[in-house]
């Protein structure tokens, strides 16, 4: 009996080791905490178009941002500090609560993408997308991975994280790992300044607008 108690007490610790620090390593975090800006000490502040402050998951006033799918967005500017190179390591961690009955299938929510007339030709580098409604991330124009829960309902928040190590992809839905790429044959593009990322739209080109409340981004 003491040994199956022991074995449990251990598991339990490791368990409780085994939690992820939001906060180590972080290159930007934007709480949205009244205005766009980054926490951290790199200051990469958002600029903010057309999103306008709302409630968070907790109903806080002025605590996130909404996006109205046609002409909003948060851009950043550039820093090398997100361009990652294919064989790097990241993540990404963002709460959205989308609205529901947006008829564009595809919606950027942290993007790095250079600017193209035509929007659906810019080959994105790296971000979070939502894709008919369940969590997607990829980069060029490939969907690497998309996840299995449908985001429905007008008040429940979702947690997207995308994590990337050298060609290695996973995609967690509120912590529940949905999607995953282990084949190292999937990387990730880098083209320097110019691309930056945004919030809300493909990067810096004009399409794949997002509706609906975003919070917590964490890169």
């Amino acid at each position: 009996m003491r040994k199956i108690l022991l074995s449990f007490l251990l598991l339990a610790a490791n368990l409780c080791f085994g939690q992820v620090n939001l906060n180590q390593g972080l290159i930007a975090f934007y709480p949205f905490s009244g205005n766009a800006n980054d926490v951290t000490s790199n200051n990469i502040n958002g600029v903010v178009s057309n999103a306008v402050l709302t409630t968070d998951r907790f109903s806080n006033p002025n605590s996130a941002y909404y996006f109205n799918g046609s002409n909003s967005f948060i851009q950043l500017p550039y820093s090398p500090l997100y361009n990652f190179a294919p064989q790097d390591s990241f993540s990404i961690s963002v709460r959205v609560l989308p609205d529901q009955g947006y008829s564009w299938p595809a919606q950027a929510i942290v993007v790095k993408s250079p600017f193209t007339p035509d929007f659906n030709q810019s080959n994105w580098n790296y971000g979070a997308y939502i894709l008919n409604y369940k969590a997607m991330t990829g980069y060029a124009a490939n969907s690497v991975l998309v996840g299995n829960t449908v985001f429905t309902g007008s008040v429940c928040w979702y947690n997207i994280v995308v994590t990337y190590k050298n060609g290695i992809w996973k995609l967690y839905v509120n912590g529940v790992l949905e999607a995953s790429d282990l084949s190292q044959t999937k990387f990730i593009l880098q083209d320097g300044p110019a691309s930056k990322i945004n919030f809300g739209k493909k990067g810096d080109a004009n399409g794949d607008y997002f509706k609906g409340k975003m919070d917590d981004v964490r890169i």
